[in-house]
């Protein structure tokens, strides 16, 4: 239970559950979530000193407070939903993001040069450092770069969204690489795109 971290709302038992990959809610006397979202994230044992296994809930609010990447806090709405809802811009996002994880190629190094993670939680950029391992050099970097999700489009249909996943580094001249993803109103994702320079 060390890479997990749970938040309880005192007023109606309601529990969050989070890992490393997702954060579930759960009706006081449920074993199944009402409601669940990816997200992707590193160690969270390695960051308790920073956010404390207890997770903040506003009960009068009705939200909860999760660690997010970068130094950033995701506000997420405790309120049960009555029925389906198609994800909006935000929610599409990060469902991409988790998404990536299937989709990033095998970099044969660990820690891998890309993860989900490497990219922000929402449409924007982020300034990353990248390392790349050699078989007769060994570690080599860092190499300055960043990280964006840009270009969230919505479709046609509610909860439909397009979005460009890119990152660059400067490893001896400056190098990028973009994929473009689909979310469905279903929470499904696809790739649409995958261009530029070789990952390493």
């Amino acid at each position: 239970l060390s890479e997990n971290r749970i938040g309880v709302d005192h007023t109606t038992g309601e529990m969050l559950l989070m890992t490393n990959v997702r954060v579930e809610a759960f009706a006081s006397d449920a074993m199944q979530p009402y409601a669940q979202l990816p997200l992707v994230s590193g160690s969270l044992e390695a960051s308790a000193a920073i956010f404390p296994w207890l997770l903040p809930i506003d009960a009068s609010a009705g939200r909860a407070y999760l660690p997010g990447a970068d130094n950033t806090i995701l506000i997420v709405s405790l309120a049960r939903p009555k029925s389906h809802a198609a994800p909006n811009a935000a929610t599409a996002a990060l469902i991409a993001r988790a998404g990536m994880a299937k989709l990033l190629p095998d970099t044969n190094q660990d820690p891998p040069f890309i993860t989900a993670q490497t990219f922000p939680l929402d449409a924007g950029t982020v300034t990353r450092h990248y390392f790349i391992h050699y078989s007769d050099l060994g570690w080599k970097g860092p190499y300055a770069g960043t990280a964006s999700i840009s270009g969230v489009t919505a479709g046609a249909t509610p909860g439909d969204y397009t979005m460009t996943f890119t990152i660059t580094w400067n490893q001896l001249f400056l190098r990028q690489h973009s994929w473009t993803v689909e979310v469905t109103p279903d929470g499904r994702t696809h790739l649409r795109a995958d261009s530029g320079d070789a990952i390493p």
